[in-house]
């Protein structure tokens, strides 16, 4: 989906200086009321309104009728007041604009007034939906446009409008909850509105809006159901409005969308014509959007994206690499440090850069570049949320010692950054924090242009070496597996060389169909094994398991679909020798970068405040905790265990050494920065992917993060497989050196048992790095042993007793045994070790 098309969708969230709409139309004026009945427009900024509103309000409570408490004057106060919440965005005014305008709707209004007052009260809700984000209040907006609709005459003006905000708003709910009800409703509305823009009322710019919505629809239909007549529909629509284009006006939006949607047939159909018209027609306008600086950001990430996937198809690789390049230089205006986390989250997930980037690296291995241009594509593209935070958190100890003044400056607007948007909210409007944001942003940016002019600093915080990337092998290699429709490879980092391997066995249409499976299966693991970790294990050299106790290690990065699988797992693990778990000891890392700015935090344990284990749990598992509080002893931390709430555990995190928390995970299926623990008061105050996020304990690194709960290193959404937007990497940005989490559902007695031999290990071995990762390893296999028997085949845990599906500590928690070597007898279950993953340095 293209920018464009994702603001015309969503321009409730992010037209946030309007009443919500989506169009043009609406978007920059409320529509009120008059006596006259004749329609008025209310601009955005009200000379002398909050005089008036302030005076009306007082006065509003249980006033008799009379000429100021009808439905007309309420319709209009309603208004005003929403017009000061655009302006300061204090909750209380959209509050009250909601409970005017429902009061307006209690006081006999005509059905030209009602209908009026439902449109704006569906705004309304729409606009606290986007603060809330309660589908309550998303239900809300539907109804009461719904209702806005039902009095609308069917020769009104206004009519192809609400259509097309009904329709909005039905698919953005298609979008959260998968309804396809929604969306059927959706595009029969928006085909009606389409008709509707026959009026000679309709300017040509709304008529392309609302055709262009239709457009993405249809689009979102057909990779929903699959039906070809709606990308046809979809394909012929977009033909129709570029032919709409004034002369000399160029839409590189417009030509992006009938490239993909060409684009999509071609995949579809393999017709040599769609795939000719798509570059014929496309390109050149793709390359003028590329290029200019005039044309929004997200035109151009799209316009660049778009061809380097033409230029694949026609096998241009040089031409491929040449735009991945000019796109290269766009990646950091997507992530801009001035947005707050969650609009960063929302920029960089509609732009899809990781995708991009996987398609930028297999054209540079195409063109023979070679794997370090590959590499610097997924580094610059990948992980691009993260790599903000690491930005604006960077260590300046260095820059410190020779230019003090700089590094003074440096930190003191790097915190201004850094200042959670909560905490910002008490002292400032929304606007205001915005604008404050966006002149630091520049500051700093300056700043960071004058830092790389001195000495010795040339290359502060830019991309990362081929040096830089060789060191970070220096403890083991860096496995990097590059996956998209050209071809797939693995990136081998070492510290003497880096290096790429064909993976010609590994396809991503057959990552995909298993992505959306049973990761745990062995036939799964079987088949990672022999097109992935085998050739990756033997170009290493790592064709056995090691003689003695030196167990090499590998760090694995992955990209797209393959972050939801179990690398560690690959094998046979009824054939001794034939698995990843055999032959070296696993960790993850986002990318490589994140391993070397995880490694520049220096460990800080000497006070002993730092010294704490933090234990965290619900009820039911007070049997892991107890386990780990009797450990912590042999590892000389004191344990604590505050109360289960969100600002009692957030206020220990920076003491402690060792953070564990056992309870229940929960992963948030469309925003993956609302996943969270769930703590007593997750209702109120929950603790979320954003809350860590807006810790900051780079100063004073913790050791360890366990988190025994389902799914806190899962990744959900898929297009933001390549931002590894978790619970876990959540952890890692805020400052920990190491996190054990866990890819999917665990069982209760399996996270008592996984905890206890892994806290065994690293109290025999003492807690450093380099022991962490190997007793990790010793604590995946001793999981290992007591699940394969030579008796009865693998130990599987019921799927029924997961800690997710629990509600309270009765459920069972017995293993179930098999001994038939056929998959198809298994029961429905899983191997409880191979969820657990680490992460870190």
């Amino acid at each position: 989906m293209t920018k464009s098309q994702s603001t015309r969708l969503r321009a409730w969230r992010t037209t946030q200086d309007d009443m919500g709409v989506l169009t043009r139309v609406e978007a920059d004026r409320t529509r009120v009321s008059s006596k006259e009945r004749k329609t008025q427009y209310l601009p955005n900024v009200v000379p002398n309104v909050e005089p008036k509103v302030q005076f009306t309000r007082e006065d509003l409570g249980e006033s008799p009728s009379d000429e100021s408490d009808n439905a007309n004057s309420l319709l209009n106060l309603g208004v005003s007041i929403n017009n000061r919440y655009r302006k300061t965005r204090a909750i209380s005014d959209l509050e009250d604009s909601i409970r005017v305008t429902r009061k307006g709707l209690g006081k006999n209004p005509t059905d030209y007034e009602r209908a009026l007052l439902l449109s704006n009260l569906g705004v309304q809700f729409n606009q606290r939906y986007e603060l809330t984000t309660s589908m309550t209040d998303r239900d809300e907006a539907i109804r009461a446009m719904a209702g806005a609709l039902e009095y609308t005459p069917k020769d009104s003006p206004d009519r192809c409008l609400r259509l097309t905000h009904l329709a909005g708003l039905l698919g953005d709910r298609y979008s959260k909850k998968g309804s396809i009800i929604d969306l059927e409703k959706a595009i029969q509305l928006q085909e009606e509105a389409v008709l509707e823009t026959n009026s000679p009322n309709q300017s040509d710019e709304d008529k392309t809006g609302v055709k262009m919505t239709l457009r993405h629809l249809l689009r979102q239909r057909y990779q929903a159901v699959g039906a070809l007549a709606d990308l046809e529909q979809s394909i012929r629509v977009c033909r129709e409005v570029i032919k709409t284009a004034p002369n000399g006006v160029i839409w590189p939006d417009r030509w992006s969308d009938l490239a993909e949607n060409l684009l999509e047939r071609y995949d579809r159909l393999s017709t040599k014509a769609d795939l000719e018209e798509s570059v014929k027609s496309a390109k050149s306008h793709l390359v003028l959007a590329l290029g200019d600086s005039n044309v929004p950001i997200g035109i151009r990430i799209n316009a660049g994206k778009t061809l380097t996937a033409m230029c694949g198809l026609t096998n241009d690789w040089q031409q491929a690499y040449e735009t991945a390049n000019c796109m290269a230089a766009l990646v950091p205006q997507v992530s801009s440090k001035s947005l707050e986390t969650t609009d960063r989250q929302y920029a960089i997930g509609n732009t899809n850069l990781g995708a991009w980037a996987c398609d930028a690296a297999a054209s540079a291995l195409h063109a023979g570049k070679g794997p370090v241009a590959a590499l610097n594509f997924l580094e610059q593209g990948r992980g691009a949320l993260a790599a903000s935070f690491v930005e604006i958190r960077a260590d300046v100890q260095y820059l410190h010692a020779k230019y003090p003044e700089l590094a003074d400056r440096f930190v003191h607007l790097r915190d201004k950054l850094d200042l959670p948007p909560a905490r910002m909210a008490h002292t400032s409007t929304y606007d205001t924090r915005v604008t404050q944001r966006h002149n630091v942003s520049k500051e700093f940016d300056s700043l960071i242009t004058e830092i790389r002019k001195q000495s010795g600093f040339e290359d502060f915080l830019l991309a990362t070496s081929e040096e830089k990337m060789r060191n970070a092998a220096k403890d083991g290699p860096i496995v990097v597996i590059n996956t998209c429709g050209f071809r797939c490879d693995a990136i081998l980092v070492e510290q003497h060389q880096i290096r790429s391997i064909a993976l010609p066995g590994l396809k991503g249409e057959d990552i995909n169909e298993k992505s959306g499976g049973e990761l745990w299966r062995p036939k799964v693991l079987e088949w990672l094994w022999d097109v992935l970790a085998r050739p990756v294990l033997e170009a290493l050299g790592f064709t056995r398991p090691p003689d003695n106790d030196a167990w090499p290690h590998v760090w694995w990065v992955t990209t797209a679909a393959l972050a939801r699988f179990p690398l560690h797992a690959a094998g046979y693990h009824k054939d001794p020798g034939n698995s990843v778990l055999d032959r070296v000891m696993s960790s993850y890392s986002p990318s490589i970068k994140a391993i070397i700015h995880g490694r520049q935090r220096l460990r800080v344990r000497n006070d002993g405040m730092h010294s704490q284990a933090l234990l965290a749990q619900l009820p039911f598992a007070a049997k892991e905790i107890q386990v780990l509080a009797e450990l912590c002893n042999a590892m000389a931390l004191k344990p604590v265990e505050p109360r289960p709430r969100k600002q009692d555990i957030l206020s220990h995190l920076s003491k402690c050494e060792i953070f564990h928390f056992a309870g229940h995970g929960h992963t948030d299926i469309t925003d993956p920065s609302m996943s969270q623990l769930l703590l007593e008061d997750w209702a109120t105050d929950s603790l979320t992917v954003s809350s860590l996020l807006e810790m900051n304990l780079y100063e004073r690194p913790p050791f360890l993060a366990y988190l025994s709960a389902c799914g806190t290193g899962e990744i959900a959404v898929s297009k933001f497989y390549d931002e590894n937007i978790h619970l876990v990497s959540a952890c890692q940005l805020a400052g920990f050196r190491h996190v054990i989490g866990t890819l999917w559902e665990v069982n209760d007695e399996s996270c008592v048992d996984i905890a206890r031999i892994t806290y065994q290990e690293i109290a025999s071995s003492g807690m450093t790095d380099k022991t962490l990762r190997e007793r990790w390893i010793c604590s995946s296999k001793k999981a290992r042993r007591e699940v394969l028997t030579a008796e009865v085949g693998m130990t599987f845990l019921t799927k029924t007793a997961c800690r997710g599906d629990q509600r309270d500590d009765n459920l069972s928690r017995k293993a179930v045994l098999y001994d038939s070597d056929d998959e198809d007898d298994e029961p429905n279950g899983l191997p409880y070790w191979v969820p657990y993953v680490h992460f870190g340095v």
